[in-house]
C-alpha cells in the first residue's frame, strides 16, 4: 500500500500547485477537478507500473498516456490549449523528482513513511493556504460589488 502513497502525493504535491497557479479563475470546483484528475490518473498509472513489474516501457508509455489525458481534460475543462502544454511540463516535473527519489534513494519502510508524511503535509498545507484564500478573497469580491 506505501508504494501507490508515495508517488500519489509527490504528483499532488506537485502538480496541483502548478495548475491550480495557472488558472485564470480559480475556485473551489477547479480545485476538486484538478486533484481528482491526479488521483486517478496516478494510481491507474502505478497500478500497471507495478503490474508489469516496473517495466520501461511501461513508465514511457504509462507517462505519455498520462500526459495526453490530463492535458485532454484540462484543456476541455478550461477551454485553452496551453493546459495541454502545462500538463507535459508538470508529467515531466513529477517524473523526474519521482525518479530521481527512486535512483538515489534506498527507502525501507521507515523513510518512505516518513517521505509519504512530508509530501503528504506539504500538499495539505497547500490545499489549506489555498482553500483560505479562496474564501477570503470570495468575500472580498462579494464586499466590493
Amino acid at each position: 500500500m506505501l508504494i501507490y502513497l508515495l508517488p500519489l502525493f509527490i504528483v499532488l504535491a506537485i502538480e496541483t500547485p502548478i495548475y491550480f497557479e495557472c488558472l485564470k479563475r480559480k475556485n473551489i470546483l477547479s480545485l476538486v477537478l484538478i486533484i481528482v484528475m491526479n488521483i486517478i490518473s496516478n494510481l491507474s498509472f502505478n497500478l500497471a507500473y507495478v503490474y508489469t513489474d516496473y517495466s520501461n516501457l511501461t513508465l514511457i508509455f504509462g507517462e505519455i498516456i498520462v500526459f495526453v489525458l490530463e492535458g485532454l481534460l484540462l484543456s476541455l475543462a478550461f477551454n485553452e490549449f496551453k493546459y495541454f502544454i502545462y500538463s507535459f511540463i508538470v508529467n515531466i516535473l513529477s517524473l523526474l523528482i519521482g525518479l530521481f527519489i527512486n535512483r538515489f534513494f534506498n527507502l525501507d519502510d521507515f523513510e518512505l513513511t516518513i517521505s509519504i508524511i512530508v509530501f503528504a503535509s506539504l500538499f495539505a498545507l497547500y490545499m489549506i493556504i489555498r482553500i483560505i484564500f479562496l474564501f477570503v478573497s470570495k468575500k472580498e469580491k462579494v464586499k466590493i460589488v
